[in-house]
Order: C-alpha cells, then structure tokens, then sequence
C-alpha cells in the first residue's frame, strides 16, 4: 500500500489531526467498494474487547502507547453502542445536534470544547505475516462518529462516516506474533455536523470488525449493469483491478461467467484492463491501436498497471428472454468474476444480479421493467430496542418477512446506507429500495442553502457520502433510487452530487426533496391528501412522490385510505413511504422482572425530544399492530368493486406489476352475525397486472338467514418467493342486514322513590339509582353493582396527534375549555309510564369553560334483565372539536373477558377502519394492545355489541347499540392514560370504562402533518343514539343489530348544520415558527 503516513504527520502527542486540518475527513482508508470482493482467511473480531471511555481533552494529550495502556480497562461487546453497554447515557434528539442545542452558538466543523467523548477499544491479536502477494486487511464495519486506527503504535487511518465500512491496510504494520490493534472512535468529529438524523444519538463500533487477506492484483471491485427489455437483456460489467504491489503489473483479465437461479451457465464474456468502456463511449487506446494495426503483445505492454493504480476492465454478453427482477418476481442470476494473469487464476467472486430496469416515463409514471409501480413503502432505520445501531441478520428477515405479510413492497433506507446484508435480503425476498447518503444537516440548514449549502469546503465531504452510498450498494437489484439525504436544504455542493450519482450510476433514480429541479421526481414530505391531489393535477406529467407520510407517532395513521385514493385515481403519483418501520424505545427492566421501552427523557438527559422516536407502525420488539393492519389492508393488491351484488357481478382490479390473477387463490366465508357459517372456493379469472375484469360469482344459494349477512372475500398469492410472505388481499360486503324483534320488547312502567338525593326504582331484575343533582346513574342486581356510573363525555386520551394539535396545544384547547372534567348538573327528572314515552327521563348539564353540552336519557324497560338507554345531546355552539360524543359506563373492574361484533380483530377509529374486519371477536381487556406512551386506545367501529363478562363469577353485562356504534372497553379512565408517560406508570385498574361513541373524533396525522381531515372531525349538531344495556349469567346468543324502534319518539329535531373546517394548513412541527403561527405552544 502506498505510504500515508506522511500526510498524517501529527504535531501533538497523538497523531491526530489539527484544528487546521479538519477539513480532511478521511486518511488512509481504502476505496469504498461493493462488499462482494475476493478474499481469504477471513476472521471474524466480533466479541468481547477492552475498553476505556474518555473525554476528548485527555485522549486528545496521550500518546499511542499510552492509549493503549489505560489503567483499568472493562469489557465491551462488538459490535454495539457503548451508551448501551453501561458507559455514558443514551440521547434522543430529533433535529438538534448532540453536542450544541443551540445552532447560532456552532462554528462548523469545530466541536464545542468540552462536548464528547472517546472510546478506546484495544485488542491483542496473534498474527501471520500475510501470505506471499498478499494484503492483510483491516474491515470495521460501522461506527459513530468517526474511528482512528493504530496497530502496534502506528497511526493507519483516520475515517468519518461511519454508515459504510471503513477498510484499512495494515500489511506494513504486521509484525508475525503479538499485535496490539487500538481503535479510537470519537462520539463527535466534524463530520457529526452531516448527521444530524432524527434518532439515538448513540456511539461505538456497532457493525462487525473483520480481518482478511487480498491479492496484491486484487479485483477491487466490479460495477453490474444491464440494458433491459422482455425480449434481450445486455449485461455490462466494469471490473476494477488495484495493484497493491511495488511494481508495475501485467494487463489482467477478468472471465465473466453468468448462472442463473440453478447455478446452470447461461453465458460468458472475457475483458482485459484498458479495454473499451461499454458505458462512456470513448474510443480506447485498444480499439486505436487494432484500427492501427498495432502488435498485440506491444499493446499488452502499454497497458500495464502501475503500483498503487487502479485499471478497469470492461465485459458484456447478451442473454435471451431473460428472467427479470421485481418485488413480485425476485429472480437472481449469478455473476461469477474471475481473474487471471496470464492462465495463473488469482482471484474469484460471485455476485447475485438481477435484470431490471427502472424509469419515469414521459407521463409522469414509476415504471419497472415496463410496468407501473405504485410504492406502498416505509420508512426504516436500523434499530434494536437491546443493541441500539446493531443488528443482526435474525432481526433484518424478520422486518422483511412481516413487511411482505403486510403488502409492503418499499423501503426508503432513512437517513443512511444500511448493514450490506440488508440489501441482500431485500433482493432475496423482493422490495424496492430507496438508498440514502449518510447526509444531514437538519440542526443547522433544514430548507436552506446554508450547510454545505454553496460551501465548497464541504465538497468533498458531500461526495464521499455520496460515494459511500453508490459504490456500496451498486450491484443491488433491489435499489431504485439513490436519495443524496435526508433535510441538508440545497445548494451547489447538493446539485455536484445529483451529478455524480448520475455518472457513477445512471440506471437509477435520484431523489431530493426541497430541491426538486435536480432530481428526477417532485417530492415532499407529510402533505395532504388534497395538496398530494394539487401537485398531481398542476403538473401532470412530473411524478410525486411523498418520501415521508402517515406520521406513525402512538394511535396514528388517520386517512391511509384517503391518500391511496388520490395515489391510484392520479398515474404520476409514485406512492409513498410511512414515517416509519419501528418504535425506537429502549428496554428497560424493572427489578422485578417486568419490562418496558424508554424514550427521550428518561434518562435524565439535558435536552431532549422526548416520545418523538416512538413512530413506528410496529413496537420495538415488532409485533403486529393496529397501524399494520390498516397498512395490509391499504396496500391489498386486488380491489372488487360491485357491480350488481345481487346478481354476483364484480369488478376486479389488478394492482399488481407482474402477476396475474391466476396467481393467487380466492375464498368466500359467509357469515352471519359474525360468524363463520361456510367457506367456498373461487376459480379467479385470467387478468394480467394492472388490468381490470368483470367476475361473476355465483350467489344464488346463498342461505336464508334471520340474521345480519356478510359476504367476505380472501385473496393470497399461491407460490410466493418465501413461504408466509406472499401478497394477500380481502373485502367485505353486507349481504343482508339484521332483522330482530324491536329493542323495547316490553312496555311495562316502573316506578320510582325518592331516597334522599336518590331515585330509585326496580326495572326487571336490575335496581336502578339516579342521583338528581349530578346525573349519575347505577345499575345493581343480586350479583351486585353492575354499573356504577353512566356519563356523557366530550374528552378522550389524548392521542400523540392530539397533543400536536391546537386541541391540545393551541390556546383555546380540550383543557382550557375543560372538556376533562366538565361539571355535571342534573336539571330536571321525569318519570313517564314506559310505554308512550320512557319510564324515567332526566336532563343532564355537562357546564365546560362557558357554555355546556345538554343531554337527555330515556329509561325504557326493554325485558326482564334489560333495559334501553335514548340519548339526546344538545352540543355548544362553539364548540371546539371534542374527541367523542358518546356515552361511557363505568363497570367492576371483575369484567375482564369482552366480547364484541363488529371490526377488528384489532381496534380501529373512523380514518383508520379500512383493515378492520366485520366479526366476533374476543379479548381480554387487559391484554389489548396500548403504546409506548398511555393514550386512547382500544376502540372498535361500525360494533353492534359487547358484552364484558366475570371469567370467576360467569355473570355478563352486555350492550347492544340501536346503530352501530364506536365501542371499546379498557380498565384506566381517561386522565389516567393521559397523565401517565409510560404504562408501568398506570394505576392498578379499579374500575372498567366502556364507551359508547356515537361519534368520535379520527386520529389524523398532525404529530407530524395535516390534522384529522374535516371528514373525520365531530361537528356540534343535535344528535340521538341508543343502546341496550342488559345483566345476567352465562352464554347467551348475540343478537344482532337492529334500527332505533319507531315507537320511541324522538325528543330533538335534528338540524342541518354545516362543515365547519377548524383544521389550519399544513405546519411543519419540527419549525418552530409554524408552531408559533399556529397557535402552538
């Protein structure tokens, strides 16, 4: 290896780097290269090393040997990231940097004085000296932020960007016997100002450490690329040969084999280096020279490689009808490399490459392999809630395997390049990849041109990343579209990058949101359902693309299906990535052996961005979720449509890029208040990816049933590329709705007597007591108080959204016009004969900041255990959009086993209902699943009934809802869930709330994008709603839902009111200022 120690000459005591030196950002290392290369005696350094962490002031005075030698050192795991392993703290911070919240206080690329911290890992290795010819190799493969390494006391290399391996040649330094390797990796370095992500701030060695021997005619490298069409694909190969030796080099030649998925040899090509370039199309001094007539040996002679130069060799061979990769159809040839000087074969490599071919066309269309593709993607950093920034491949197959159980078939990688085996999987299972440089600088020049901005200084360190990203991961199928990072604002130095990503690598995409003119697609983050609408429709042939979206933060995810309408209805909308995969909570456990997930905060950090990292649409530890639900069902590759349900007539649509529908199995399931009664196989017919066709299925023996009938269709892919991975797909349709007996079975009058501030009175077998002066109503019968409460309530836990609202945070909010705690006052009682009108009526003032909701119930007797509860609610003029307008019952904390018609299996809100099912399901309430930080939760749309049962006592209270309503049923009130930051904080639950919306607000998107759409909000006309409450023991068949009965008359009109639209404009949260503006604290 060429000398470079010269350059890195030190002037103090360690050899590091000077203040007037730190625009060098790497010394040393080796070419960033694609990880497929030859190499032997490969040896794996992972596990324990020793250990030292120490500020940067008293490592920047010691010496290497001194380093080397520090006193007491302790045990650390490689890799992993030290903050997680007992030294220091972890730090969440969203946009700010780590080391300075203050950005107008930086002077990049200098570190403040005083800010981090250095850890020293030392390993005492045995070694060889390399074989003959050979290089002995050092590989770290991650780390943060930046590593030095020293072997045997001298310095070898200095390297910044820690997302892509570092690779050091250590063949000089190697002495046969005892090495002392010592790696000093600092938490901060100028380069930190380029990663300014929104993550843990962690720090170590958190990829693999790895040591292996090269050829000193070493293939380098080699660049995969292919001209694609269904008939002829040409693949190209550019191999790069680095002669390490002291002495000019032989031309090489580099044998070129292609297999395909069988290992059976389907083509072959040969190069030399300094042959022509298939991609540059200049004419070489071999084809000059042949034209001439020049002698070949003469010319084998002039193209010689001289020590420590780089030659490239350049092949192609043409295949037939080739196999074409997509994420439907991963199909991956392989490219065997071979080189040889003279017939002596010195190194070999294989590479998995798939053809495809990736475009926008002149509309405005994703196009793969000819084909539109919509992106149903997410978000992803690495993140385990144990090891932080490292993980293990375990990990990586179960993100891809539940990504394809849920129609995923895109990720963007956010906000750097990943792990090398994380790229092989992706082509392995099929996704399409967004890749993304290791850039941003959020913390200084979020939507502006200031860092690097047009600072040529950071040219180079602008480029390297860019580099990193490229050279890397070229070779991956799977990879569409390089983006050049992630909030760096714009400028000169961004526009050079767009420009080298294009040479090196113009088969690919490139993407950069707020600097939209350099990349080959218009995009933006966290839009509108209608701003998505308004840039497709102004510019129709660009393509959108919302890089970020349905911010995932808590009980999230509102309008999926509002966005993917638009997304479908306009063909230069590419599709969209959620932010994002995962919740970045940390596992703690208690000492008694419980566990939960740490955010921001928690660990007494100086500034913080608190619960901000919990977005994910699944939980650390990666459990299905209510938001994958919904993701599965939104992202369905079949749509039907009915055409004429009661002739059987459908219309299906194939989503799909490559398959057919014959590629997948159909199933119809009919049920019958629920339930499963038959199941039916469906032949579907031949339609090719996107294409429509009518299906005609046969309905005419449907049973007749008293019941209420749905009709469920089940699709799923037959022979996915891994088994449980395949596409899948359902919908539902009403059949025929519920007929039943009238709620109010029997009219019969109950009577009631004064007990104080007390009425009480006997309906059936249950005693009822209303308190006359706050409305509170109990219900008992002889197993005890079955009901200890029944109230109106305007409030719901606020969700992540909500408390990034003007609900919760603006001035006029759900505190502020207390709608937690409005004051109850009961301003008049009647009692009626239970048969025209109800046998009990009270009026109840529910008094919030200065005006109150008005609600009446009506005490019907509805059979011997049962009774049917009329509401009318009288809602304030001005009243600011509440959470729910709904009844909740407060019941024994004993009725633990529910029991519910209507969607799930999971809980669903009115935005985030599309992938809940029509069903009966079953539950423990204290085993649904919640969040990382206690909210609202739990609820089930479109429900006809619940029933909570005693599992000890076998006694049940059961509510059936005159229409359908939003039930749920969860054991902490309101402000509890409010007040507590993380569950362990709950209180033992004392009491069962069960609520009863007739409305109830959507979820939205507003923690980080638009709020709950005006569609989805409560609005302040009069309503009415009912249900039955009913006690007693045992099972006891469900019936199904019913209509109000006519005979209760009703006690308001009801009067149009119009929309009123109290959601502001799209705000940015990260920017102060628009929070500002919006009336956000």
């Amino acid at each position: 290896m060429p000398e470079c120690r010269d350059e890195m000459a030190p002037e103090g005591p360690t050899g590091r780097r000077t203040t007037m030196d730190v625009w060098t950002h790497a010394v040393g290392r080796m070419p960033y290269r694609f990880d497929r290369f030859p190499r032997t005696k490969e040896h794996c350094l992972d596990g324990v090393w020793d250990f030292a962490l120490i500020s940067r002031a008293e490592a920047d005075t010691q010496t290497p040997e001194q380093l080397g030698a520090l006193p007491k050192p302790k045990a650390i795991s490689v890799p992993g990231c030290w903050q997680l392993q007992g030294f220091d703290k972890p730090k969440y911070i969203n946009t700010r940097y780590a080391f300075g919240a203050d950005a107008n206080k930086l002077e990049p690329p200098f570190i403040p004085e005083g800010q981090g911290m250095v850890g020293i890992y030392r390993k005492d290795l045995t070694l060889e000296v390399p074989t003959v010819h050979h290089r002995m190799i050092l590989s770290i493969g991650g780390f943060s932020s930046a590593v030095t390494v020293f072997l045997n006391g001298q310095i070898l290399c200095y390297a910044e960007n820690g997302r892509t391996a570092c690779e050091v040649d250590l063949t000089d330094a190697v002495r046969p016997g005892q090495n002392l390797l010592l790696l000093r990796v600092d938490e901060f370095s100028p380069g930190s100002y380029l990663e300014c992500q929104d993550m843990w701030r962690l720090s170590g060695i958190f990829r693999s450490v790895k040591l292996y021997e090269i050829h000193e005619l070493h293939l380098l490298d080699s660049y995969l690329w292919a001209e694609v069409t269904p008939e002829k694909a040409v693949l190209h190969t550019e191999s790069k040969i680095l002669n390490l030796s002291h002495f000019c080099a032989p031309r090489i030649r580099v044998e070129v084999e292609l297999l395909d998925a069988e290992a059976h040899p389907v083509g072959s090509c040969n190069g030399k280096t300094g042959n022509d370039s298939d991609r540059f199309e200049e004419v070489s001094l071999e084809a000059v020279f042949k034209e001439r007539g020049f002698d070949p040996a003469w010319l084998d002679g002039a193209l010689q490689i001289p020590a420590g130069i780089t030659a490239t060799a350049y092949g192609h061979l043409e295949l037939e009808t080739p196999h074409l990769w997509s994420a439907e159809t991963p199909y991956l040839y392989q490219v065997r490399l071979s080189t040889f000087l003279g017939e002596e074969k010195l190194e070999e490599t294989t590479v998995p490459f798939g053809f495809r071919h990736y475009e926008i066309d002149g509309e405005g269309v994703f196009r793969v392999n000819g084909a539109p593709v919509k992106l149903r993607g997410v978000n992803r950093h690495e993140f385990d809630p144990v090891t932080g920034y490292a993980i293990t491949e375990e990990s990586m197959r179960q993100d891809i395997e539940l990504m394809k159980r849920c129609n995923i078939n895109a990720v963007r990688c956010a906000h750097y390049p990943d792990t090398p085996r994380w790229y092989d999987l992706c082509d392995e299972y099929g996704l399409y990849i967004m890749d993304e440089a290791n850039l941003e600088s959020h913390g200084i020049s979020y939507r502006k041109n200031l860092l690097p901005g047009n600072d040529m200084r950071w040219l180079p360190r602008v480029l390297d990343r860019q580099a990193a990203m490229v050279q890397t991961n070229k070779n991956h199928a799977s990879i569409f579209c390089w983006s050049l990072g992630n909030e760096i604002g714009y400028g000169e130095t961004v526009a050079l990058a767009a420009s080298y990503c294009r040479t090196a690598d113009p088969t690919r995409l490139i993407h950069k949101r707020q600097m939209n003119k350099i990349a080959d697609m218009d995009s933006e983050t966290y839009p509108s359902p209608q701003n998505m609408r308004e840039r497709a429709e102004a510019n129709p042939n660009r393509a959108f693309l919302t890089n970020e979206y349905l911010h995932a933060m808590g009980n999230a995810c509102g309008s999926m299906g509002d966005y993917w309408k638009e997304i479908y209805e306009h063909q230069n909308l590419m599709g969209g990535f959620i932010w994002e995969w995962c919740d970045h909570g940390l596992r703690q456990t208690n000492p008694d052996g419980t566990t939960w997930y740490a955010y921001g905060g928690d660990f007494g950090e100086e500034f913080h961005d608190s619960n901000f990292c919990i977005d994910g649409l699944t939980t650390p530890d990666r459990r299905f979720t209510p938001k994958l639900q919904e993701v599965q069902a939104v992202y369905q590759p079949i749509d039907l449509r009915v055409k004429d349900l009661r002739n059987g007539i459908f219309v299906l649509e194939n989503r799909c890029e490559q398959l057919n529908l014959r590629d997948f199995a159909a199933q119809l399931r009919l049920l019958e208040n629920g339930v499963c009664q038959e199941t039916r196989e469906l032949s579907l017919p031949d339609c090719a990816a996107g294409q429509s066709v009518v299906w005609k299925v046969d309905l005419q023996d449907i049973p007749q049933v008293s019941g209420e009938q749905i009709l469920e269709f089940l699709f799923m892919e037959k022979s996915p590329a891994h088994a449980g991975c395949g596409l899948s797909g359902w919908k539902q349709f009403l059949w025929k709705k519920g007929c039943h007996p009238a709620l109010v079975t029997e009219k019969v009058t109950a009577h009631f007597s004064k007990q104080g501030t007390l009425l009480v009175g006997e309906m059936g077998d249950l005693t009822l007591r209303l308190d006359t002066e706050t409305g509170a109503l109990q219900v008992d019968n002889v197993s005890g108080v079955l009901l200890h409460d029944l109230f109106f309530t305007p409030f719901r836990a606020p969700t992540d959204n909500d408390a990034h609202s003007p609900l919760v945070l603006g001035k006029q909010n759900w505190f502020t016009k207390q709608y937690d705690h409005p004051k109850r006052t009961c301003l008049e009682v009647r009692q009626g004969n239970g048969v025209e009108e109800p046998s009990l009526t009270y009026t109840t003032a529910y008094q919030t900041e200065k005006d109150s909701f008005y609600v009446t119930v009506g005490l019907w007797q509805a059979g011997q255990n049962r009774i049917f509860i009329d509401c009318n609610v009288q809602s304030p003029a001005d009243m600011l959009s509440p959470g729910r307008i709904g009844m909740t019952a407060i019941l024994p904390v004993r009725f633990t086993a529910m029991k519910w018609y209507g969607k799930g299996p999971l809980e669903t809100y009115p935005d985030r209902q599309c992938g809940g099912r029509m069903g009966v399901y079953s539950e423990d309430v204290r085993n649904q699943p919640f969040y990382l930080r206690p909210q609202e939760y739990g609820l089930h749309t479109e429900s006809r009934s619940m029933r909570l049962t005693d599992p000890d006592r076998a006694d049940f209270v059961r509510f059936e809802a005159a229409c359908p309503m939003a039930m749920s049923a969860v054991p902490y009130s309101d402000l509890q869930l409010w007040n507590a930051r993380h569950p362990p904080e709950l209180p033992a639950p004392e009491a069962l709330y069960v609520h009863l919306d007739y409305a109830h607000r959507g979820l939205g998107n507003s923690s980080c994008g638009p709020d709950v759409l005006p569609t989805y909000r409560i609005d302040d006309r009069p309503c009415r709603f009912g249900f039955a409450l009913e006690a007693g023991l045992g099972e006891r068949e469900d019936n199904p839902f019913g209509p109000i009965p006519e005979e209760i008359p009703a006690y308001h009109p009801w009067k149009a009111v119009g929309e009123q639209d109290r959601t502001p404009s799209y705000r940015d949260p990260s920017d102060p200022d628009q929070r500002s503006n919006a009336g956000m604290v």
